[in-house]
């Protein structure tokens, strides 16, 4: 639970800050119309703090950031969690039944998918 958060966080953090560019905002002018300091916006630009829920309200109205769209990414993250969890029990049980040769087989392909 702990990684979707930061997760989430990360994900407003880019939305937060690529909006701002977009906008030709610096971090300074941007926390000052939120009313929060810029180390606290530059905090929640790099998923370090998520934001509250009254300075997230204040940057979807200052930057016209689609708050449907951050859901969205959220609810996503949660199928994408819940598939991941689903597939590493899935993994155990192969593990667990596999013989010594197939075993080695396994490993031996799970590090050759990840360049190891």
């Amino acid at each position: 639970m702990a990684k979707e958060r930061n997760k989430l966080a990360e994900r407003v953090g880019a939305v937060v800050s690529s909006k701002r560019r977009s906008k030709s905002l610096s971090q300074e002018a941007l926390a000052e119309q939120i009313g929060v300091s810029p180390i606290t916006l530059s905090n929640i630009e790099r998923g370090e703090n998520a934001p509250t829920l009254a300075v997230f309200l204040r940057l979807v109205q200052a930057l016209g950031i689609d708050a449907t769209e951050l859901a969205s990414a959220e609810a996503n993250m949660r199928r994408v969690s819940r598939e991941r969890l689903q597939l590493e029990l899935e993994g155990q049980e192969l593990m667990q039944s596999a013989d010594l040769r197939d075993l080695k087989l396994l490993v031996g392909l799970a590090r050759a998918m990840q360049g190891k």
